[in-house]
């Protein structure tokens, strides 16, 4: 026992020397990376600051928690090669974008089962969003996709010509449809298992963008639904375009006064303060389970998405519980 103990710490300043003489060279080719990174992570802070005033420092705080795993392999970097001030001012900038109660909604890529918005029991109303894409032409896929899922309302967004044949198949699992004439709309359409009361499709000026709005009878109890799909802050046209879209949206449901779900994709992230704004002037509440990070674009590439489709509620209603579906079969989940 004693001459084994007597080699640790020749053991230890050898490996202790050979860490360091790889440290020297790999500090030369990675050190470089951690100021480039600490920029980046200032950058994302100064985004999300300014994302009420610029289109594009929105887009930028879509992608917070992809900011907080490369920082933390920032930090990491940082540590290897020693230089600990710069990992703390790496820990520093990287905090702020990671939400810790988020992260671990991670494990929810591996859920299957269709989301859930629920009425206080007896009454529960299970919703089902799908993004189809355009240019998706797999209709078999989706219309299984919607069986098997076996939503009351399904809210579907991205139909074209093309697929509304696809959806007679549905006719008898979902009688009722908002706008009632399919061909009215070639991107929100509602259907419902269970009738609806009354429907109107709303035009947002003349923009050419209009979302569906269908009062339900949920077993004698009135619940409104609506289809949303606003479009991407990609230019200075199309932000001012989604703002008026989720005023009106938020206008209309904040007049209502009665249980509401809005369901669809928002093509915004819930770190999206404009998004939060939307939020709090509707008064609804993204469904779920506390996992706010559920990745539903792009579909085949989930563990690097971002979550842009919800279903959101008001306080008349609860939710038991929110999954994503299998992608490929559409845009979003």
């Amino acid at each position: 026992m004693s001459a084994f103990l007597s080699i640790l710490p020749d053991v230890k300043r050898r490996f202790g020397g050979l860490m360091a003489s790889l440290a020297a060279p790999a500090g030369v080719v990675f050190g470089p990376l951690l100021p480039m990174a600490a920029a980046g992570l200032a950058l994302a802070a100064l985004a999300t600051l300014l994302a009420r005033h610029w289109w594009l420092a929105d887009l930028a705080t879509h992608f917070r928690l992809h900011y907080a795993l490369g920082g933390l392999g920032a930090v990491a970097l940082a540590l290897l090669l020693k230089r600990r001030r710069m990992a703390l001012l790496l820990l520093a900038l990287t905090l702020p974008q990671a939400p810790l109660q988020h992260l671990w909604g991670m494990a929810s890529l591996v859920r299957l089962e269709p989301a859930i918005a629920a009425a206080p029991s007896p009454a529960a109303l299970r919703v089902t969003t799908l993004n189809v894409l355009w240019t998706n032409r797999q209709t078999d896929r989706i219309v299984d996709h919607v069986r098997a899922a076996d939503p009351d309302v399904l809210v579907i967004q991205e139909s074209w010509r093309e697929f509304w044949p696809a959806l007679a198949a549905l006719d008898r699992l979902y009688p009722y449809r908002a706008p009632a004439d399919i061909a009215a709309t070639d991107d929100v359409a509602l259907f419902s298992r269970y009738p609806i009361r009354r429907a109107e499709q709303v035009a947002i000026g003349r923009t050419g963008l209009a979302y569906p709005v269908a009062e339900i009878d949920v077993d004698g109890r009135p619940v409104t639904v609506i289809g949303v799909h606003p479009p991407w802050r990609r230019s200075v046209a199309a932000s001012a375009m989604r703002d008026r879209y989720l005023a009106d949206v938020a206008a209309r449901v904040a007049r209502l006064d009665m249980p509401v779900v809005v369901a669809g994709d928002f093509n915004s992230t819930v770190w999206s303060p404009t998004f939060g704004d939307f939020l709090a002037r509707s008064g609804l509440s993204i469904a779920g389970d506390g996992r706010l990070w559920r990745p539903t674009w792009p579909a085949r590439l989930p563990a690097l998405g971002i979550a842009i489709d919800h279903v959101a509620v008001t306080d008349g209603l609860s939710a038991r519980g929110m999954s994503r579906g299998p992608g490929g079969g559409g845009g979003g989940g």
